[in-house]
């Protein structure tokens, strides 16, 4: 049972340490709006140059991978907090 409930604690912290990250994109993400809303002549050469895009699909695959993350951790505390994670426990 002790097991049990430090696997769930492990995947809990593992969750919020990557929606810690995710907070830290956003700030990013945030701050690259910010950016082009105050120099948008700025914002015009570097979209013209593909460096925006670069920004904003490193940004999403930031995301992407993150949510991958959370999702796998969310399923594992599910099925531990399950009869499934039951069966499995018993036969550790």
């Amino acid at each position: 049972m002790e097991n049990k409930l430090g696997k769930i604690n492990d995947n809990a912290n593992n969750t919020l340490n990557n929606l810690d990250i995710l907070d830290g994109q956003m700030a990013f993400f945030g701050h690259l709006i910010e950016d082009m809303n105050q120099y948008p002549e700025v914002s015009a050469h570097m979209v013209k140059h593909g460096e925006v895009q670069k920004q904003l699909n490193a940004i999403f695959n930031l995301f992407h991978y993150q949510l991958e993350e959370i999702a796998e951790y969310q399923e594992t505390i599910s099925k531990l907090s399950t009869r499934e994670g039951n069966n499995e426990q018993q036969n550790d």
